[in-house]
């Protein structure tokens, strides 16, 4: 933050307590048990990081601005849509069931129930207010 730099944070599970737009998806884990981590310093370095339950953890760093490019835009997208589904789960669950290809269903079959979960209704989340804290 010294330098005027925003953190943008996509979590699955509790949020780490950093300043920045955070937003926590508080569905199912679809790459559970393994944990990740993206992390993109500006425009690079990458650091890539795989957290298994039964095995090492191993990351990679690199500094090819394409991989930069490929998943800035995938936590982008991450951020928007996870954001979205905490603000009207309906919505992002039909659009998924819309576009789910049918090798994909059963591996989401458990986000499609969280999303349409009665009293899940458009609602704005603590985490939505506190962005840009």
């Amino acid at each position: 933050m010294a330098r005027g730099v925003a953190a943008r944070v996509v979590s699955i599970g509790p949020a780490p307590a950093v300043e920045g737009q955070i937003v926590t998806f508080l569905g199912e884990n679809v790459s559970a048990p393994t944990r990740f981590l993206i992390l993109i310093a500006d425009t690079v370095p990458v650091l890539i990081a795989t957290f298994p339950p039964d095995a090492r953890a191993s990351a990679v760093l690199t500094e090819n601005p394409i991989l930069a490019r490929l998943f800035s835009a995938f936590l982008n997208t991450e951020y928007y849509i996870v954001r979205l589904s905490n603000q009207n789960p309906k919505l992002v669950g039909e659009m998924l069931s819309q576009v789910l290809e049918p090798e994909d269903q059963e591996r989401y079959v458990g986000i499609l129930r969280w999303l349409s979960q009665p009293g899940r209704s458009a609602r704005p989340l603590a985490d939505e207010e506190k962005k840009n804290t």
